[in-house]
């Protein structure tokens, strides 16, 4: 009836229009026109070639962004719809989701209060929004934070006071068109989102859709900061998300618990009982010491004994690494059953450090609490990450300089077996899954000063990723024999990889041949001549007809110690 009656008021007129802003994914209303998936069309709107399609958020960061459209991406209902837009995501890095999972009510506005009062530092309490489906649920939380003196209020909807110094409240419908800073998103419960109650059963999918939609909104409205929280049983829109996605606590790498089942469970020879409960926290810790924090299988071992004086302990999970040419504990970790509280393991921890002179590191967890120390018993925010040096002398270590994301890697590889790397990136400090790999020959010398005679006769190889290349079988590599390309980081004795092709644009780093023989120069096109310049003020540029130069391929990265 709204567009019917916008219809009746519009003036069909040369300088007369409606325009229509919409977003189908937080269409949160189920008598929505566009939420049911009907097109303009069928109430005489023609939009063919007047409409704009708007896919950056701007709002909130990748990482957020990324785990809110993990939660949408498989719901046939939602991409189905003639006006789905897939949203493209701006390289605007942040922290991700901070998901905690909590056995009670009490436990979760405790954690609340801790992090708003720890929070206070940064942001003003006017930044911080707290997010929940039904307000019996709001209430409580309130209640909660009045008595811990937060200042705090239900957010008026008729005449919302933005600006003052307090803590906001409100339901997840009433967050549409507002954002903050940060966001609690708090009870993600089964039963609470999606609301199975309220499901006729010719109508589930649609629901579900609805309420999938409506915590999507809610997710997005963080700019920076998001919290999400579940109480007794998860919602079953967390796994959707993905616990790849989440983190179990601000500035912490640890992604949120998830159990593994016992035929995934890693380094087996070493235990004793499989079905124990402490070994599913276990097994959640040693996959997140290998995935995210890139220690290798064989540092990492189970049940280490220290010795206290005359008796003997066993610490779950030892981390070493090479020192002075030896292999030395350097992290130890104390496990609990999942939820069983880790005041014991936090007491457990401090002896056995104390018992090594090598540990710098510790870590108490049951799967819903963590703690992280130093060697002189202080909480920090995580453990450091493998570090090349941490590593056995079998292990090759290079940094991988990408002119085509202007990035850089440490690249790290058994002597003996290429295929077996690792890569992390430096600005970042993350561990980085590239499982697919290609062997590329290294063709010989080019040189970044005067031209040398190509050498196309070649028995080295070398294995990198294939996300670093454009095309990997037009891929070869060239070692380095000169310096004029040194103000850019390329050196003698380093290796470029090069992509072959002969189209290349200007500033470009090309492999150039001129009467057989080849030089790496930074490519200027100017009318009929092709002007090759040098990073080094000690070269000149070279500049010769187009018709006596080949261009043989693209820089488009380099390898070095």
């Amino acid at each position: 009836m709204q567009l019917e009656f916008l219809k009746c008021i519009y003036d069909n007129k040369k300088y007369s229009s409606i325009m229509f802003v919409a977003d189908n994914t937080q269409s949160i209303y189920s008598h929505s026109w566009l939420g049911k998936g009907r097109a303009f069309t069928t109430i005489g709107l023609d939009m063919s070639g007047k409409s704009r399609t708007l896919t950056k958020n701007y709002r909130t960061t990748t990482q957020i962004s990324s785990a809110a459209y993990k939660l949408i991406e498989n719901d046939e209902t939602i991409k189905n719809n003639v006006d789905f837009i897939k949203p493209s995501l701006l390289d605007r890095q942040g922290a991700p989701p901070t998901y905690k999972y909590f056995k009670d009510n009490l436990t979760q506005q405790n954690f609340i209060t801790h992090e708003i009062n720890h929070l206070k530092s940064d942001y003003k309490l006017s930044d911080i929004c707290i997010v929940a489906k039904e307000n019996r649920l709001l209430d409580s939380i309130l209640n909660g934070l009045q008595e811990a003196n937060i200042p705090c209020e239900l957010l008026n909807q008729t005449e919302p006071d933005f600006e003052s110094e307090k803590v906001k409240i409100v339901t997840m419908h009433s967050i549409k068109g507002l954002e903050f800073k940060v966001i609690f998103l708090i009870n993600l419960d089964e039963g609470v989102i999606p609301n199975n109650k309220i499901y006729d059963i010719d109508d589930e999918e649609t629901i579900e859709s609805e309420e999938r939609k409506l915590l999507y909104v809610g997710m997005t409205r963080a700019n920076e900061l998001l919290y999400m929280t579940s109480v007794n049983k998860p919602s079953k829109f967390i796994k959707d998300i993905g616990f790849n996605n989440l983190r179990l606590r601000r500035d912490c790498s640890i992604r949120a618990f998830q159990s593994i089942g016992i035929p995934n469970y890693l380094l087996t020879e070493q235990i004793m009982d499989v079905n124990s409960k402490e070994e599913v926290i276990r097994q959640w810790m040693i996959k997140e010491l290998n995935e995210t924090y890139g220690y290798p299988l064989d540092l990492i071992e189970l049940e280490y004994q220290v010795q206290q004086f005359s008796n003997s302990g066993y610490v779950d999970i030892a981390v070493d690494i090479y020192f002075n040419g030896q292999v030395v504990p350097y992290l130890f970790i104390e496990i609990k059953r999942f939820g069983s509280g880790i005041e014991t393991a936090m007491k457990q921890l401090k002896s056995y450090m104390q018992a090594n002179n090598y540990v710098r590191y510790g870590i108490a967890t049951d799967g819903i609490d963590i703690i992280v120390i130093n060697r002189e018993e202080e909480v920090i925010n995580d453990i450091p990450r493998c570090q090349p040096n941490f590593l056995p002398q079998t292990k090759e270590q290079k940094i991988f300089h990408s002119f085509k994301t202007n990035r850089q890697f440490h690249y790290s590889f058994e002597k003996n077996d290429e295929e077996n790397y690792s890569v992390q990136d430096i600005e970042t400090d993350l561990m980085l899954d590239y499982p697919d790999s290609y062997k590329i020959p290294v063709l010989g010398n080019v040189a970044a000063g005067i031209p040398i005679t190509v050498n196309t006769e070649y028995d080295q190889y070398i294995t990198l990723p294939t996300e670093w290349m454009i095309k990997p079988q037009n891929t070869f590599a060239l070692r380095v024999n000169g310096d004029s390309m040194s103000g850019i980081g390329i050196n003698k004795g380093n290796i470029v990889i090069v992509n072959r092709q002969d189209h290349v644009a200007n500033g470009d780093i090309v492999i150039a041949v001129i009467d057989q023989e080849a030089t790496m120069k930074k490519f200027m096109s100017m009318g009929d001549t092709i002007l090759l310049i040098s990073e080094n003020p000690a070269y000149e540029p070279i500049q010769m007809q187009r018709e006596d130069i080949v261009i043989n391929g693209k820089v488009i990265g380099v390898l070095k110690d």
